[in-house]
């Protein structure tokens, strides 16, 4: 038996939680959190420069695409 077999971490990372009962959560680091916000960014600049056809194949608008990089990079 591994260490992780003994160990259960799912309360820790439960998004879902019974009313008044907090959570704990492993802090996200500063470092996690810039590439995250980079690759968002990056994500949303390359979803813009998309043409209507490949967006049309994943079912997307144009409007959807504008809805999505209208946000700043923090926001998800």
């Amino acid at each position: 038996m591994s260490y992780r077999d003994c160990i259960d971490l799912s309360s820790l990372v439960s998004t879902d939680r019974p009313q008044g009962l907090l959570i704990p959560r492993f802090p996200t680091s500063p470092l996690t959190r810039f590439f995250d916000w980079r690759e968002r960014a990056r994500g949303r600049r390359v979803l813009r420069e998309l043409d209507d056809r490949i967006l049309r194949d994943v079912g997307l608008s144009r409007a959807d695409v504008d809805h999505e990089c209208v946000k700043h990079f923090w926001q998800p």
